[in-house]
């Protein structure tokens, strides 16, 4: 787009993570072909990113992939390859949705500049719609 060459460059992460009331992560694992950075079971004990207890069980199932994201300023571009190769999944991750669970690309925008911008074009929308996803967007200063 013309007026992405007008905007500061910045850096982002993308993972994929889905909440279900009771489907294991491992079955999401076989299902994606991906290997999770981070998952759990409803009813597993809570604990922090260093593995101290928290108190208490996990109230759903828990499942996040991590992807490895190019050095550029094209989050747009790399969330359409992303949703691209997500397609083949589409009866999965709705069947997810429809038993009640949550998926959600989240991404962590990196600001290199005083502002940053990026317009997730609708077609993308249509793409993550169609398969059920969410966006979530933290952005980091």
């Amino acid at each position: 787009k013309m007026a992405a060459q007008f905007m500061n460059p910045y850096s982002y992460k993308l993972s994929l993570s889905v909440f279900h009331p009771e489907m294991e992560p491992s079955t999401m694992t076989t299902a994606l072909g991906m290997e999770p950075d981070g998952a759990h079971r409803a009813g597993d004990p809570r604990r922090n990113s260093t593995g101290t207890l928290l108190g208490g069980v996990y109230d759903c199932c828990f499942w996040r992939h991590r992807f490895p994201t190019p050095d550029d300023s094209d989050l747009p571009g790399f969330l359409h390859r992303i949703a691209v190769s997500l397609q083949p999944h589409r009866t999965f991750l709705r069947s997810l949705r429809e038993t009640g669970g949550d998926l959600e690309l989240f991404v962590g925008l990196f600001a290199e500049g005083k502002n940053i911008g990026a317009t997730i074009p609708y077609d993308l929308m249509s793409i993550l719609a169609d398969l059920g996803i969410d966006i979530g967007l933290d952005i980091y200063a």
